[in-house]
């Protein structure tokens, strides 16, 4: 039986982090309120990633040939949800830790915004560095900038 694709994507690049990243990554996502999505993403040198993929096989993710640059990881994911016409995307990263309403959340706004920023906490091994870190530079609701997104 042929599985029907969801019209909500998200595009990640992994890239080496440790295997607790990963358990958190892929946790998030098994615990999402919204379950109508894909993955798709670039194994950019994680040496783990299939063991995750095999571990998380209920996500539907698909992985996509790696660039020679972060850039052009960035730029085949968006080709690749462009030729499988999805409608709404959701950027991350492989050492991101998502709330249980992310998906949701950027779905329904995106529903009436072409573009939603989600603020993000930065941490490392020793604990958060940051909360709130694009909040001091965006406030809600602002209209955003192609140059607002480049100082990003």
């Amino acid at each position: 039986m042929r599985r029907v694709q969801n019209s909500v994507c998200v595009l990640t690049t992994a890239f080496p982090v440790p295997k607790n990243y990963l358990v958190d990554f892929f946790d998030s996502f098994l615990n999402q309120d919204y379950t109508c999505f894909d993955i798709i993403m670039v194994n950019d040198g994680n040496s783990d990633l299939d063991e995750f993929l095999e571990k998380y096989n209920k996500l539907s993710i698909t992985t996509i040939k790696s660039g020679e640059t972060p850039l052009e990881n960035r730029i085949r994911l968006i080709k690749e949800a462009t030729i499988r016409d999805y409608k709404y995307v959701v950027f991350s990263d492989i050492d991101d830790k998502f709330s249980h309403n992310r998906v949701f959340e950027c779905v329904r706004h995106l529903e009436e915004h072409d573009i939603v920023i989600n603020d993000i906490t930065t941490f490392n091994s020793k604990g958060i560095l940051q909360k709130k870190y694009l909040s001091k530079r965006i406030v809600n609701g602002q209209k955003i900038s192609f140059k607002d997104i480049e100082t990003l």
